[in-house]
């Protein structure tokens, strides 16, 4: 009769061949399965481009495009608001001193945090630019596209450009919020 010990030990050596087993074949359909991984993910962005949205290929980048598009679009909103509005969202009430002085509060600080907006967009832009300018140059897509083995890295500069289209026009919409909340600030009924 084997000892403990010997018994232990084969009980150990078939783990670890059976661990070796599984870990191979696990390697070998991880191989297998990788180009379908592959197609899948182009499926799903070929999927996401028919619907009239180019995304790009790294998901940070997408991120990034995906944030600055959403924001852009919400700035949009709020710049074709007109000063009612404003007077309105900012509590305004003629007949209210304090609520008055909430109104003018709430404008100023409206006005401090999209003007601040304003500049932290227009220094974040030059950085934009340059990534963009980097991945869109054929040789940078060249290289890219010869090591993912897909011509899928050049909708990075595409997805960069309109970052910067996006940037730039909530600035415009930025500029324009904030003008509209200055023409509030100077009403009569404020002062």
């Amino acid at each position: 009769m084997p000892s403990g010990g010997a018994v232990l030990a084969g009980k150990a050596d078939e783990f670890i061949l059976a661990a070796a087993r599984g870990w191979k074949l696990f390697k070998e359909v991880k191989e297998k399965a990788e180009p379908f991984s592959k197609l899948n993910d182009s499926l799903e962005m070929a999927t996401r481009d028919m619907s009239g949205e180019l995304s790009a290929y790294d998901s940070n980048i997408e991120k990034v495009r995906a944030y600055v598009a959403n924001q852009k679009d919400k700035l949009a909103e709020l710049a074709r608001q007109d000063e009612n509005y404003w007077m309105d969202r900012s509590g305004a009430n003629v007949f209210d001193k304090m609520a008055m002085f909430k109104a003018k509060n709430n404008i100023d600080q409206w006005i401090t945090n999209f003007s601040t907006l304003k500049t932290l967009i227009q220094q974040f832009l030059p950085a934009v630019r340059n990534a963009q300018l980097v991945l869109s140059n054929n040789a940078v897509v060249a290289t890219r596209s010869a090591i993912e083995e897909s011509s899928l890295p050049a909708l990075d500069g595409i997805a960069l450009s309109q970052v910067v289209g996006d940037l730039n026009n909530s600035v415009r919409s930025l500029d324009l919020i904030v003008q509209r909340l200055r023409t509030c600030r100077v009403h009569p009924a404020m002062r």
